[in-house]
């Protein structure tokens, strides 16, 4: 009935938008002749055609959360690996540092003991080993002993 009411309306519309309002038209029409029991099986039709929509769109909703979920846990995976490994690079380098310092003070010690003893062996002064050395007295007395 608005339709018919309305007509003048649809001569402003471009044709597939007239196409469409009668097409509508004709689909409610052939539905409101259909008998009671043809009713009831377009009817049940529709739902069951509704329904399968409803499940298809949960099932990609369900989907595209599953997909989430296992692409956050794989990225989660590989950005724990990639941190493990710059962790450990981290460690290494930072490893290899610590241990040359140790090394060279170590080497540094064991050069003044060497040296002491050497100066010591040919019968030089604490004081003038002290002064040679760069060691204060106490050191080189503790050297010695």
């Amino acid at each position: 009935m608005y339709v018919l009411k309305n007509m003048e309306t649809l001569t402003r519309l471009p044709w597939a938008a007239k196409s469409s309002v009668f097409q509508r038209l004709e689909q409610i029409a052939d539905v409101a002749s259909l008998t009671k029991r043809e009713r009831m099986k377009y009817d049940e039709g529709l739902r069951k055609y509704r329904d399968t929509l409803s499940v298809l769109e949960g099932a990609k909703q369900d989907g595209l959360a599953e997909g989430r979920a296992l692409g956050h846990a794989m990225g989660h995976a590989e950005g724990l690996a990639e941190g493990r490994a710059e962790g450990r690079q981290e460690g290494l380098a930072e490893g290899r540092q610590e241990g040359l310092a140790e090394g060279r003070a170590e080497g540094a010690n064991s050069e003044k003991q060497d040296t002491v003893n050497r100066l010591l062996a040919a019968g030089t002064s604490i004081d003038v080993i002290a002064i040679a050395t760069g060691l204060s007295k106490e050191e080189v007395e503790k050297l010695i002993k």
